[in-house]
Protein backbone atom coordinates (compact mmCIF):
# COMPACT_ATOMS: atom_id res chain seq x y z
CA UNK A 1 0.00 0.00 0.00
CA UNK A 2 1.44 3.57 -0.64
CA UNK A 3 1.28 5.68 2.31
CA UNK A 4 2.54 8.75 0.38
CA UNK A 5 -0.53 10.49 0.47
CA UNK A 6 0.25 11.19 4.33
CA UNK A 7 3.19 13.22 3.61
CA UNK A 8 1.27 15.95 2.11
CA UNK A 9 -0.11 19.09 3.39
CA UNK A 10 -3.42 18.92 2.41
CA UNK A 11 -3.71 15.58 4.47
CA UNK A 12 -2.86 17.03 7.21
CA UNK A 13 -5.60 19.84 7.17
CA UNK A 14 -8.29 17.73 5.77
CA UNK A 15 -7.75 15.27 9.09
CA UNK A 16 -7.03 17.95 11.14
CA UNK A 17 -10.25 19.61 10.00
CA UNK A 18 -11.97 15.75 11.09
CA UNK A 19 -10.48 15.74 14.48
CA UNK A 20 -11.77 19.22 15.20
CA UNK A 21 -15.52 17.74 13.98
CA UNK A 22 -15.37 14.49 15.51
CA UNK A 23 -14.54 16.57 18.84
CA UNK A 24 -17.28 18.74 18.81
CA UNK A 25 -19.87 15.64 18.18
CA UNK A 26 -18.41 13.83 20.78
CA UNK A 27 -18.41 17.31 23.25
CA UNK A 28 -21.83 17.95 21.87
CA UNK A 29 -23.19 14.60 23.13
CA UNK A 30 -21.66 14.83 26.87
CA UNK A 31 -23.31 18.00 27.60
CA UNK A 32 -25.52 18.27 29.81
CA UNK A 33 -24.17 15.28 31.82
CA UNK A 34 -23.05 15.96 35.77
CA UNK A 35 -20.27 13.40 35.85
CA UNK A 36 -16.41 14.03 34.58
CA UNK A 37 -17.79 11.86 31.36
CA UNK A 38 -14.33 12.27 29.87
CA UNK A 39 -11.96 10.82 33.05
CA UNK A 40 -15.45 7.75 32.99
CA UNK A 41 -14.59 6.84 29.66
CA UNK A 42 -10.72 6.83 29.85
CA UNK A 43 -11.23 4.73 33.28
CA UNK A 44 -13.37 2.52 31.37
CA UNK A 45 -10.75 1.98 28.17
CA UNK A 46 -8.11 1.47 30.92
CA UNK A 47 -9.91 -0.78 33.53
CA UNK A 48 -8.02 -4.08 32.91
CA UNK A 49 -10.42 -5.84 35.50
CA UNK A 50 -13.94 -6.42 35.09
CA UNK A 51 -15.10 -5.34 38.78
CA UNK A 52 -13.58 -2.35 37.91
CA UNK A 53 -15.31 -1.66 34.37
CA UNK A 54 -18.34 -2.29 36.07
CA UNK A 55 -17.88 -0.18 39.03
CA UNK A 56 -17.11 2.47 36.43
CA UNK A 57 -20.51 1.99 34.83
CA UNK A 58 -22.32 2.08 37.99
CA UNK A 59 -20.71 5.53 39.27
CA UNK A 60 -21.10 6.85 35.68
CA UNK A 61 -25.48 6.47 36.04
CA UNK A 62 -27.79 5.84 33.29
CA UNK A 63 -27.51 9.16 31.39
CA UNK A 64 -23.63 8.85 31.14
CA UNK A 65 -23.53 5.62 29.69
CA UNK A 66 -26.46 6.33 27.27
CA UNK A 67 -23.99 8.97 26.36
CA UNK A 68 -21.10 7.06 25.80
CA UNK A 69 -23.16 4.84 23.96
CA UNK A 70 -23.52 7.39 21.69
CA UNK A 71 -20.00 8.64 21.68
CA UNK A 72 -18.65 4.84 20.68
CA UNK A 73 -20.80 5.46 17.15
CA UNK A 74 -18.55 8.42 16.71
CA UNK A 75 -15.74 7.09 18.28
CA UNK A 76 -15.73 4.52 14.60
CA UNK A 77 -14.95 7.54 12.77
CA UNK A 78 -12.65 9.53 15.21
CA UNK A 79 -9.35 6.88 15.48
CA UNK A 80 -9.31 7.26 11.18
CA UNK A 81 -9.65 11.09 11.75
CA UNK A 82 -6.65 11.56 14.97
CA UNK A 83 -4.42 8.27 13.16
CA UNK A 84 -4.34 9.99 9.70
CA UNK A 85 -3.78 13.66 10.96
CA UNK A 86 -1.16 12.39 13.66
CA UNK A 87 0.90 10.33 11.01
CA UNK A 88 0.26 12.76 8.32
CA UNK A 89 1.47 15.62 10.54
CA UNK A 90 4.67 13.86 11.48
CA UNK A 91 5.18 12.59 7.87
CA UNK A 92 5.02 16.15 6.57
CA UNK A 93 7.35 17.43 9.27
CA UNK A 94 9.72 14.68 8.33
CA UNK A 95 9.50 15.79 5.15
CA UNK A 96 10.91 19.17 6.21
CA UNK A 97 14.05 18.29 7.58
CA UNK A 98 14.46 15.42 4.77
CA UNK A 99 13.59 12.46 6.77
CA UNK A 100 11.25 10.57 4.24
CA UNK A 101 10.81 7.39 6.18
CA UNK A 102 7.21 6.34 6.61
CA UNK A 103 7.73 3.57 9.62
CA UNK A 104 6.41 5.99 12.55
CA UNK A 105 3.40 6.91 10.29
CA UNK A 106 2.62 3.35 9.62
CA UNK A 107 2.47 2.56 13.33
CA UNK A 108 0.52 5.49 14.17
CA UNK A 109 -2.12 3.85 11.64
CA UNK A 110 -2.38 0.69 14.16
CA UNK A 111 -4.05 3.10 16.92
CA UNK A 112 -7.29 2.56 14.10
CA UNK A 113 -8.03 -0.88 14.59
CA UNK A 114 -6.54 -0.68 18.15
CA UNK A 115 -9.33 1.72 18.88
CA UNK A 116 -12.33 0.34 16.68
CA UNK A 117 -11.86 -3.27 18.56
CA UNK A 118 -11.66 -1.49 21.84
CA UNK A 119 -14.84 -0.09 21.23
CA UNK A 120 -16.55 -2.91 20.01
CA UNK A 121 -15.51 -4.86 23.33
CA UNK A 122 -17.08 -1.93 24.72
CA UNK A 123 -20.49 -2.05 23.03
CA UNK A 124 -20.60 -6.19 23.93
CA UNK A 125 -19.64 -4.95 27.64
CA UNK A 126 -22.07 -2.21 27.92
CA UNK A 127 -24.95 -4.82 26.60
CA UNK A 128 -24.61 -6.92 29.46
CA UNK A 129 -20.80 -6.39 31.74
CA UNK A 130 -21.56 -10.09 33.73
CA UNK A 131 -21.48 -11.94 30.41
CA UNK A 132 -18.29 -10.91 29.17
CA UNK A 133 -15.01 -12.88 30.98
CA UNK A 134 -12.20 -11.10 32.63
CA UNK A 135 -10.01 -11.96 29.87
CA UNK A 136 -11.99 -10.02 27.30
CA UNK A 137 -11.92 -6.93 29.79
CA UNK A 138 -7.93 -7.41 30.13
CA UNK A 139 -7.56 -8.12 26.16
CA UNK A 140 -9.67 -4.60 25.40
CA UNK A 141 -7.60 -2.91 28.04
CA UNK A 142 -4.27 -3.81 26.47
CA UNK A 143 -5.97 -2.69 22.67
CA UNK A 144 -6.56 0.84 24.59
CA UNK A 145 -3.05 0.89 26.68
CA UNK A 146 -1.21 0.26 23.40
CA UNK A 147 -3.23 2.90 21.60
CA UNK A 148 -2.41 5.52 24.14
CA UNK A 149 1.28 4.54 24.53
CA UNK A 150 1.19 5.35 20.44
CA UNK A 151 -0.81 8.18 20.85
CA UNK A 152 1.46 9.70 23.48
CA UNK A 153 4.94 8.94 21.60
CA UNK A 154 3.52 10.66 18.71
CA UNK A 155 2.89 13.70 20.51
CA UNK A 156 6.21 14.12 21.96
CA UNK A 157 8.02 12.79 18.43
CA UNK A 158 5.81 16.18 17.38
CA UNK A 159 7.05 18.53 19.42
CA UNK A 160 10.37 17.21 19.07
CA UNK A 161 10.12 17.40 15.21
CA UNK A 162 8.94 21.03 15.94
CA UNK A 163 11.76 21.92 18.39
CA UNK A 164 14.70 20.51 15.28
CA UNK A 165 12.92 21.88 12.89
CA UNK A 166 12.74 25.99 14.96
CA UNK A 167 16.40 25.32 15.65
CA UNK A 168 17.27 24.60 12.15
CA UNK A 169 15.71 27.74 10.88
CA UNK A 170 17.84 29.66 13.29
CA UNK A 171 21.10 28.15 12.33
CA UNK A 172 20.27 28.85 8.68
CA UNK A 173 19.41 32.31 9.87
CA UNK A 174 23.09 32.66 11.66
CA UNK A 175 24.93 31.34 8.52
Amino acid sequence: MNFNFLTNKKTVIISFFLVIISSIAISSISNGIKIDINSAIIKLELSFLKSDFIETINLMGYEAVKAYRKILIIDFIFPFAYSIFLASFILYLQKIINNNSLTIGKIILLCIPFDCIENIFHIKFLNNPNSSTQIEYFVSACFSSIRWIIVFYAVFYIFYLLIRIFFKQKYKELS
